[in-house]
Order: structure tokens, then sequence, then C-alpha cells
């Protein structure tokens, strides 16, 4: 009775063998892809830091692009990809990243690849596998023509806000002018206004300008009063003549759109201050500074602008409150009507913005009426480009971020 059961036992450890020679084969598929599985998983994880490196690379060197050498863009692109990448993401790096740069459409795109030794995978014929990132970087605009309408009253001579603002103001201008190092697509204009605004004695006997009586006792010096209230705010019928005036004080003539940054250096440092606050006046010249008719025609016309994309912006900044109005029977703005001067001031913004200009405005001093800073923030073309400045580092900051918003890039991929 032995032997049977001697030989059950010797079967059941036969059975018990190879058992255990089919979970050990079967499981060699299983550990495979779960090996596998691990590799793809870290390549997925070694895609996604690639493709964050690219996106910071490409929106750190797309934030100059226009002002910057393709070998700039392409030291920028290198340096931030180094900083925000391990060094074993950098060593698996296939290659230079491509980087192309379009200066006709302002497009950055950056394009890098990796490749990463696989464990388990080697085993199946896969011993690497390859990931990348891409990114694009485009400038919103394809030019820009801005003006700065700047208050130039008498109160501007106080707490030295007109030395701040002169300071603000050619900070603004070196940022803008910076946008024409590879080639010139920005140009600025400055409008001074304080009661009335300077055209500039060179445009006398112009088309568009009535003559100062001949019998005058004063000399011109360049100031214009307004016509009715339709068309003193807009710019054209210009057959009805934008009256002179004589025997007044005005800020320092206007600088018609240029891109020439020590011209707009030298006129922002030669505005002086007098007079009292007539802010319709500026926005009004503001506009027309930025139009290709005349009274000035540096500006594109419809069909350049359309063509070239160019974006046009006027900043208009002021210390107060309208003080005077346009006299109801001259051209003269010696009227004590400030509800109809705060009126006019807005609808000369709605004529603004009714022309496609971006509208930035600044109110400058801790002496600002609410009353001012609401109408100057309604005449913004939108609450998030109003700024209320109450020092000159704040005013420095608002100028900042205009110019930031006026370069402001997008990306497209």
């Amino acid at each position: 009775m032995s032997k049977p059961t001697t030989g059950l036992k010797q079967f059941l450890r036969d059975e018990r063998g190879n058992f255990a020679m089919m979970f050990a084969i079967g499981i060699i598929p299983v550990a495979l892809s779960a090996g596998i599985a691990i590799d793809y998983s870290m390549a997925s994880r070694y895609d996604s830091r690639l493709q964050a490196a690219v996106d910071a690379a490409t929106l750190a060197a797309g934030v100059d692009l226009p002002k910057n050498t393709d070998a700039q863009v392409k030291k920028i692109v290198s340096a931030y990809l180094r900083a925000n990448m391990e060094n074993d993401d950098f060593a698996q790096l296939a290659g230079v990243p491509k980087i192309t740069i379009d200066r006709k459409t302002m497009k950055l795109t950056v394009e890098a690849d990796g490749n990463m030794k696989t464990g388990l995978g080697g085993l199946v014929g896969i011993k690497k596998i390859n990931y990348g990132g891409i990114a694009s970087i485009q400038a919103a605009w394809g030019g820009i023509e801005a003006v700065l309408v700047l208050d130039n009253t008498g109160s501007m001579a106080v707490d030295n806000k007109s030395a701040q603002l002169k300071i603000a103001s050619k900070f603004f201008i070196d940022d803008m002018m910076a946008l024409n190092k590879v080639e010139t697509r920005v140009k600025v204009g400055i409008v001074p206004f304080a009661e009335y605004v300077n055209v500039g004695t060179n445009n006398g006997g112009a088309s568009w300008l009535s003559l100062p009586a001949a019998n005058s006792a004063s000399p011109w010096i360049g100031c214009t009063g307004s016509r009715d209230r339709r068309l003193s705010l807009e710019d054209g019928s210009y057959n009805t003549l934008v009256p002179t005036v004589v025997g007044v004080a005005c800020p320092a003539e206007i600088t018609p759109l240029t891109a020439d940054k020590t011209r707009l250096m030298n006129e922002a440092d030669s505005m002086q201050t007098s007079g009292n606050t007539y802010i319709p006046a500026g926005i009004a010249w503001g506009l027309r500074v930025l139009s290709s008719q005349a009274p000035f025609t540096e500006a594109a016309t419809p069909v350049v602008q359309k063509r070239d994309n160019i974006s046009k912006a006027m900043i208009v900044m002021t210390d107060g409150a309208n003080t005077i109005s346009k006299n109801p029977v001259t051209q003269y703005h010696d009227g004590t009507d400030v509800a109809q001067a705060n009126s006019w001031t807005l609808q000369a913004c709605a004529e603004v913005k009714k022309q496609n200009v971006k509208l930035f405005t600044v109110t400058f001093g801790a002496a600002v009426p609410r009353a001012t800073k609401d109408i100057i923030k309604a005449c913004a073309s939108g609450t998030e480009n109003y700024f209320d400045a109450d020092d000159g580092k704040q005013l420095k900051q608002a100028f900042t971020k205009i110019s930031e918003s006026l370069k402001r890039l997008y990306l497209t991929q």
C-alpha cells in the first residue's frame, strides 16, 4: 500500500514544479509590460517638464522680440531653457533647440526634442522614447502710434510734479523707441495742454488754420482756440478753420508723431507749466495727431494701418479738474461753465474711442478730486486702462504698465 502513496506524492511534487515553471514564464511579459509602462510614465514627466521650460523660454524671449536682434533672442531662449531644466532633463535634449523668428509677423517659435533611454523597454527593441515641446509667441501688433496728452497747467509746478512727469514721459518714450531697434515700427507724439494747445508758429498760414487779426497788438505764438462744440471735439470739417488766439499763454508746441527719440526726449524736457485746465482741447488735438489728414499728417492712413496692423493709442494725464470752459460766443477758453467742460471732456473721449484708438488715462497727484477721477476713469477704453498715481513713483509705474500693454504678447500655440 505504500508504493501508490509514494507515487502520488512524487506526482504532486512534479505538478508543483510544472506550475512554478509556468508561473515564472507567465510573469515575464507581465513584468515587462509593467516596466515599459514605467518607462513611458517617466518619459511623460520629462515631456511635461520640457514643455514648461520651452513655454518659459519662449515667453521670456518674446517679451522683447521687437527690440532684440535674432542672435540676442536665441541667446535668451538658450539661457532660459538651461535655467528652467534639471541637469538630467537638459542632458536628454536631442541636439540644439530649433528657434524660428519671423520678423514680418513678429512671431517666435521654439521647438526642443528630447529622448530618454528606456529600462526594460530595451528588451523588446524600445531603446529610447522620443518626446518634445513646442511653443509660439507673436506680438499682438505690427506697429504702434501713440500720443501723450499731458497736463502742463500751473498746478503741475506744485510738489515737483512737472519734473516727475518729464521723468515718466521720457521713460515711456525710451521704452517705446527701443522697439525700433530692428526696424521702425513705433511713433510717438506729444500734446502738452493747459488752457490752450500750441500748434506751432510754423503752421501759420496753414489751410486749416485762421490767421490772427492783422491789427492785433500781441504776436501769435502758436495758441489755438476752439470751434463750436461739435467741431472743437472732432477731426474734420476744416472748411471751418481752427481759430487762433493771441494775448494768452499756451504750453510748448505739439510734437507730431515721430520715431526720432532724441527729438521726443528734448520736447519732453522742454515742457513748461502755466495757466488753467481745459482738458477737451488736449484730447481733441491728440486725436488730430493720430489722424493721417491735416492738421497733422504723420500718422498711418487707414489702408496702411490695416495692412501693417498698426495700433493707435492715446495716453491722457491730468493732475486736476477742468477750471474753465469755452466761451459761448468766442473761440477763447475763458468761460466759467465747468459742467460743460466736463461734459465736453467725456464727449471728446467718446470721439477718440469711436476712431478705434485705445485710450489710457491717468490722474496724477494726491489732490485730484473724486469727481475728476470718475470722469477720467470713464474716459479710458476700460477700467484696466485707468491709473491713479499719487506720486512720481506711481506715475512712472502707470506709464510702464501702459507701455507693457502696448507691447503685450500672446501665446499662440
